[in-house]
């Protein structure tokens, strides 16, 4: 084995580490966020919404909950909190630097 495939292999694991890491921080600042959500404003749907992000680590798969609201126009309307929080652009869900996010 060459150092090179050492090296690519270290920083696939890295890669790979950091993207379950980031999973966690975010299934788990969701799960924080639905216990103090507001249930007279919020449902919760009840299915968890599967959701991909791109990290500069590789993409990141992670599942978090969909709340159903009426808008102040008396329209139904889709939310997560989390995206909200973290400030993510749910019609682009492109690189983020996760260092924001903490």
């Amino acid at each position: 084995m060459k150092l090179k495939d050492i090296e690519n292999k270290m920083y696939k694991q890295m890669c790979n580490n950091a993207k379950e890491e980031i999973k966690k921080l975010l299934e788990n600042l969701d799960r924080d966020l639905s216990g103090n959500v507001n249930k007279e404003i919020y449902i919760k749907e009840g299915r968890k919404e599967k959701r991909k992000l791109s990290t500069i680590f590789g993409t990141v798969e992670y599942e978090i909950e969909r709340y159903l609201y009426i808008d102040k126009d008396g329209k139904m309307k889709y939310k997560t909190l989390l995206e909200e929080k973290i400030d993510l652009d749910t019609k682009n869900r492109d690189f983020i630097k996760i260092i924001d996010v903490l």
